[in-house]
């Protein structure tokens, strides 16, 4: 570069210092960068913006005028400043069933409407009745009068107080319906036969012949296609007859009453994330605290379960054959003769 060509380039700046800029374009500039880059790309949009718009409009009206350079008349350079755009963020969609009355978590997976299959862990809301539904593994829900009914699948429900004089909440399986007016429950439906374990609340299955079974908390109640196997468990007495004496022994100490509701809540939500170890975590704590061997029985169950996706094949073995050691089969003698196979357990 010559000194010809400093000058220029002096007299070019001072020129640029000198033109006055429209009025207004500095606020123009500002609403532009912030509407397009947002407040992360403010500042670099900005100074690009402002300097490009300068220099086009500085440049266009000398050069418009007949400036020369080297004895040519110099083009009129048109500056665009570059914008930078993130894409906007878009919420999961919510999935709805039933003409909008029952809504999914995005993460679920369902097939069909009338008859929904729910394959992997999910979150379900029904509004009318008002109820929830967290789905164990995979389940088959169909809509019902009043409720749902249970097809397939194990899933435990929430069902919301139900106003007095209002009727009761349905949920439908192979031999009746569980009907409820607010509660905490679980529903197994295993081809023909199946069992409600009742964790919180009151529920009263009614057969088919219209008969009530009136079901406590920490009771089952068995079914097969037609019937009622048995009526639900006495629950235990509360309290001992006491014993006079210096021979009395010692009260054992009770244990702080643990919320089984919130705990259960606690599970679903882990089980969901797939923290399934937080949630066999949760889960023992909470099935260490519970003198009831009914709900004891189906913690086990359900850490059980949680155990099949998260433990080596061999430590689920062991499980299992330690549940049915304390427990016995029972009702969940299918599922869990299903865990044991897939995890290729020998007999126990």
């Amino acid at each position: 570069m010559d000194d010809r060509d400093e000058a220029q380039l002096r007299e070019l700046d001072a020129a640029l210092a000198a033109v006055p800029l429209p009025t207004g374009l500095h606020a123009r500039i500002v609403a532009s960068a912030e509407a397009r880059a947002g407040r992360r790309h403010l500042g670099i949009a900005l100074v690009v913006a402002t300097a490009a718009v300068v220099l086009a409009f500085a440049l266009g009206r000398r050069w418009s005028s007949g400036a020369t350079i080297d004895g040519d008349t110099a083009p009129v350079i048109a500056v665009v400043p570059a914008i930078v755009t993130e894409p906007p963020i878009v919420a999961p969609a919510i999935a709805t069933r039933w003409d909008g009355r029952l809504e999914a978590e995005p993460a679920c997976a369902l097939e069909g409407d009338a008859t929904l299959s729910v394959r992997g862990d999910c979150r379900l809301r029904l509004r009318a009745p008002s109820l929830s539904i967290d789905v164990w593994g995979a389940a088959t829900l169909v809509s019902a009068d009043r409720g749902v009914r249970v097809v397939d699948g194990v899933a435990l429900f929430l069902v919301d107080r139900v106003a007095q004089g209002q009727p009761r909440v349905r949920v439908e399986v192979a031999a009746g319906a569980i009907e409820v007016i607010g509660t905490r429950f679980v529903v197994t439906q295993r081809g023909d036969g199946g069992h409600v374990d009742l964790l919180e609340g009151a529920i009263a299955f009614v057969d088919r012949d219209g008969a009530e079974h009136r079901v406590a908390p920490g009771q089952r109640l068995g079914w097969d296609a037609t019937r009622v196997l048995a009526e639900a468990a006495a629950l235990p007495a509360s309290t001992p007859a006491a014993t006079p004496g210096p021979t009395r022994p010692a009260a054992k100490p009770t244990r702080a009453p643990v919320d089984v509701d919130a705990a259960l809540e606690r599970v679903a939500g882990l089980r969901r994330a797939g923290r399934y170890d937080d949630a066999i975590a949760e889960l023992v704590r909470v099935r260490r605290s519970v003198d009831d061997p009914a709900v004891a029985e189906v913690l086990s169950f359900e850490e059980g379960t949680l155990r099949t996706r998260a433990d080596r094949p061999d430590e689920v073995c062991a499980y299992w054959r330690g549940h049915l050691a304390r427990f016995g089969a029972g009702d969940h003698a299918a599922s869990i003769g299903e865990h044991m196979a897939s995890a290729r357990c020998t007999e126990p």
